[in-house]
């Protein structure tokens, strides 16, 4: 494999961007609600941010083929996980 970034499309860079900024929210929650277990407005707030990045997943799936392999996305015939850059591929 090459090691030139590979140069995505602006939608396909721009849910990789929403994944990741929901994903880091979603993880700030966790820690917070770790400590602040009653704490209503985290809770509402770390379910939207798993609705959300939940969302952005499943449109970048259906769009581009899967993110994760070893379970947690399906894959489309052929095997399309080596299909994807790895991350240090694409310069995010």
């Amino acid at each position: 494999m090459a090691n030139k970034p590979w140069v995505l499309d602006r939608g396909r860079r721009e849910l990789l961007t929403q994944i990741h900024q929901w994903h880091f929210v979603a993880t700030e929650l966790t820690l917070f609600l770790d400590t602040h277990w009653d704490n209503r407005e985290a809770l509402r707030d770390y379910n939207e941010a798993v609705q959300r990045l939940h969302q952005a997943v499943e449109e970048y799936e259906r769009r581009y083929g899967p993110l994760m392999a070893h379970g947690h996305s399906p894959s489309p015939y052929p095997w399309a996980w080596i299909e994807e850059p790895w991350p240090w591929q694409i310069g995010l």
